[in-house]
Parts: structure tokens; sequence; C-alpha cells
């Protein structure tokens, strides 16, 4: 079974979901505002995703994680490294995914 909200199944991957604002095309910034729930709307270069898509592969923090970015004022590295594993703000339930 697939969920809906997020596209995962029961294939037993690993998975990260990540949810970028409003996408522009403005330069990269390297910089962004990550939540499991962001209380604002703003934009995020698609620059800036494809980076945080790319530094998720080699934070282990990031999987089975769902949270939502922007540009903002801390480091991508620095953002993701925010994510303790087990945390339970940004871990998702494993089970309501399959």
């Amino acid at each position: 079974m697939v969920n809906p909200r997020c596209g995962t199944g029961k294939s037993g991957l690993e998975h990260t979901v990540v949810r970028p604002g409003r996408l522009s095309d403005e330069p990269r910034t390297g910089l962004i505002h990550l939540a499991a729930e962001l209380e604002v709307r703003g934009t995020i270069t698609r620059d800036d995703v494809a980076s945080v898509l790319v530094a998720c592969i080699d934070q282990p923090a990031t999987i089975g994680k769902i949270f939502e970015i922007l540009n903002g004022a801390t480091p991508i590295d620095e953002a993701l490294s925010g994510l303790r594993a087990g945390s339970g703000a940004f871990l998702t339930d494993r089970t309501s995914l399959g």
C-alpha cells in the first residue's frame, strides 16, 4: 500500500521527504530555514533545493524524516545536522507509511 501523502510504501527503502516552498530561479544561497512544519510561506531557490537533496544523501539523520524548507539564515549542512536520529519532531511513523 502507498501512502498518498508522501508516496512511500512497503518497499523497505529508506526515504526522506523534503517539502520546499515556492521555487525561484535566483542564484543558490546555501542558506535555509528548515522545520517539520514552517509557520510561514516563502521561497527557496531551485539550486538550494537541489543542494539540500544532495546533502540528504550524506546525512543519515534525514532518513525517515519529513520536513519543509525555505531560504533562510542557516547553512544547509548545519540545518540538516540538526535533525538528530530519533528526534520526534521530524521522525515519521514508519508504520503509517505502509
